[in-house]
């Protein structure tokens, strides 16, 4: 019998947030029996010439609760410019996160797979910014499957 590949139970709704040059989505994927859940940080520009995002050049990034350990600590202490940065076997993947003199966040996304190089930047608006905050701290117990 042929085995197939894992994939992650993913909660049908995700978190979007929608600009004219970038969509972020965020996705929380569900605790298996031996590991706890994370999120999924998905970031795409529009198709040339359409609103549709192209998700086939996207850039994903799993975000664990040290990443949002680290993200709420950048919040709470305003200790911008703040940066993450993972590596595995694909490649590497970066958020960097800038405050804007507007009062908004730049939520900067790069990547390298395969030599190709990709970055993709979402700016959120100080509300905007307050409910992915939110919404990361409020499904911290669904990650660790307190709930």
């Amino acid at each position: 019998m042929e085995q197939k590949e894992f994939q992650p139970a993913v909660y049908p709704h995700s978190l979007k947030f929608h600009k004219k040059t970038a969509q972020l989505d965020v996705k929380i994927i569900r605790p298996s029996k031996d590991d706890i859940g994370c999120w999924m940080l998905q970031v795409a520009k529009p198709l040339p010439n359409q609103e549709k995002m192209n998700w086939e050049n996207s850039i994903i990034m799993k975000f664990s609760l040290v990443d949002a350990a680290e993200l709420f600590y950048a919040f709470k202490r305003e200790a911008f410019p703040m940066k993450l940065f993972h590596k595995n076997a694909k490649g590497s993947t970066t958020l960097d996160v800038a405050k804007t003199e507007a009062g908004g966040y730049w939520f900067n996304f790069s990547s390298v797979r395969d030599t190709v190089q990709n970055k993709i930047s979402v700016g959120l608006y100080e509300k905007e910014t307050d409910l992915l905050l939110l919404a990361l701290k409020q499904t911290i117990p669904t990650l660790l499957n307190w709930t």
